[in-house]
């Protein structure tokens, strides 16, 4: 998935999000500051993850708080979509 929409809502929503560090995921979902990433295909590294996310209610809090200012910031739409306007006006000029 080029842009991790999942991750994304996850943190939007206030919530600490544990992914794997694959395709467009590391571009939203920060290691330590607004969740957790995982190696692909690596079970143990995906279970010690989400224990400490329950085992740990002010990291989960801390996360969250960080994931919900970093989606508004980065990633609401009006942002999006004036990237998108800049997009194509740059092919629209030929730079």
């Amino acid at each position: 998935e080029g842009l991790p929409v999942a991750c994304l809502e996850a943190m939007a929503s206030g919530r600490a999000v544990v992914a794997t560090a694959v395709d467009g995921i590391p571009d939203a979902v920060l290691p330590g500051e607004t969740g957790l990433l995982v190696p692909a295909e690596d079970a143990g590294a995906l279970a010690t993850a989400m224990s400490a996310l329950l085992a740990d209610p002010a990291l989960r809090e801390r996360l969250g708080r960080r994931g919900e200012a970093v989606a508004r910031e980065r990633f609401a739409w009006p942002i999006v979509a004036g990237r998108y306007l800049e997009v194509l006006a740059e092919a629209a000029t030929g730079r």
